[in-house]
């Protein structure tokens, strides 16, 4: 973990795409599919909205896009893939997400 604390700006879909990678590289679509079933329904993005958070976590360098050979068929796929900072991204947010204990003031 880098020394010094960091402030990711992860909006919910960003978030959302980030956690999603943590399960491996997936293109778009494939995103897009896994997000919809990882929230079980409740979140069903736009093929625009995945693009969208894809550009901007590449941007800050929290994935990195790889090429993928689509096997019999010879195409070139882009996949994305989360990196080291993108993995320390998902943990500081997930921390922030935590609820904080409350001490009980009630004696035993």
């Amino acid at each position: 973990m880098p020394d010094e604390p960091h402030t990711y700006r992860l909006t919910d879909n960003r978030y959302l795409v980030l956690k999603a990678l943590t399960d491996g590289p997936q293109h778009g679509y494939g995103l897009r599919k896994l997000l919809n079933e990882l929230t079980d329904g409740r979140f069903n993005p736009s093929l625009a909205t995945i693009y969208d958070a894809l550009h901007t976590l590449k941007h800050q360098k929290l994935i990195k896009m790889v090429e993928d050979v689509v096997p019999d068929e010879g195409k070139i796929r882009r996949m994305y893939k989360i990196t080291t900072e993108g993995a320390w991204a998902l943990k500081d947010k997930e921390r922030l997400l935590q609820p904080k204990a409350v001490p009980n003031s009630d004696p035993i």
